[in-house]
């Protein structure tokens, strides 16, 4: 059977010059960063990984053999979602030394960091836990195959949540911003953009998301919003929108139901007074939403269309 990330194409057999392009999301993965200065650890790490994937996305290792390597790595790569990080290197201490420069220096909070040890003795786990900003301590020989993938997962789990939190206080920010200057349209564009973050964040939803309502008369713009990638067709009529994103749009207006393709997810809401919602998510796999889920993307949809919609009335 054919992996999702293997329909991730989005571009036309023959593209015009006037469609905008989506590029394929191959070059999203978790990165998990080993600092060992022992060959033997990065290459067992790898076989554990090879073919790991968290939330449909693949995880992907980087390495350092020392100390001074991780810190300058983990600075080109602040986006690291773990680090395994070794105590005893090139000093006795070199890997506490990382975790400070991490947290402090960096000021990188988010970075899950596992301490390993082959040598307990020389950092004792109850000390290093109270006095250093780490998320686990491990001596290398309890690290199992099956122990170190239930490692790397949980640890996934609470950087995508971390991630998520840290999103959301940001969005809730912006909200507050703009919900006191809704007196033009760029800043309900910038209102609506906030708040689709914000909820595809809380509903683990790609990275790149649309809201599109159908034309209620020839002058309105189908898509009213865009973010991530799709932040270009803000305000494009369907007729701009890339042929697969037509067609899917197409398939979800014509069944009037939720509907999936490999990581894009298309939710559709319908108003009492007759316009049609739509909800258009890409970068995450398929999964199941609650009632709860299903409300609060319908909550969306009618309060953003109502401000678009008393804004033209002013006009």
């Amino acid at each position: 059977m054919a992996d999702d990330d293997d329909i991730l194409i989005f571009e036309d057999d023959e593209p015009s010059d006037t469609t905008p392009k989506v590029q394929a999301k191959e070059d999203r993965y978790w990165k998990v960063m080993i600092v060992d200065d022992e060959q033997d650890i990065h290459s067992v790490t790898r076989m554990v990984t090879h073919q790991m994937r968290f939330m449909d996305l693949p995880v992907k290792t980087l390495s350092a053999y020392s100390g001074a390597e991780a810190k300058q790595l983990i600075k080109e790569n602040p986006d690291t979602a773990l680090m395994f990080l070794d105590v005893v290197m090139e000093t006795d201490h070199a890997g506490l030394d990382v975790v400070k420069h991490v947290r402090n220096e960096l000021q990188n909070t988010q970075t899950r960091i596992i301490l390993r040890t082959g040598q307990p003795g020389q950092a004792p786990e109850l000390n290093v836990i109270v006095e250093y900003d780490i998320n686990d301590y491990k001596e290398k020989a309890e690290l199992t195959s099956q122990k170190l993938r239930t490692t790397i997962y949980a640890s996934l789990r609470n950087y995508r949540d971390i991630q998520a939190i840290e999103i959301t206080k940001h969005n809730l920010e912006a909200m507050i911003k703009y919900s006191h200057e809704l007196l033009h349209e760029q800043a309900i564009h910038d209102f609506a953009s906030h708040v689709l973050s914000q909820m595809t964040t809380l509903l683990h939803l790609g990275d790149d998301a649309l809201y599109y309502r159908t034309a209620q008369n020839s002058d309105d713009k189908e898509v009213l919003v865009g973010i991530g990638e799709f932040a270009a067709f803000s305000d494009n009529k369907l007729s701009e929108l890339p042929t697969e994103i037509q067609d899917e749009l197409n398939e979800v207006q014509r069944t009037q139901s939720n509907l999936y393709y490999g990581d894009r997810y298309v939710a559709y809401f319908k108003t009492a007074e007759g316009s049609e919602h739509i909800l258009y998510s890409r970068g995450k796999p398929r999964h199941e939403f609650s009632e709860y889920d299903q409300h609060l993307i319908e909550v969306y949809c009618h309060h953003v269309a109502t401000a678009f919609s008393v804004f033209h009335h002013k006009k």
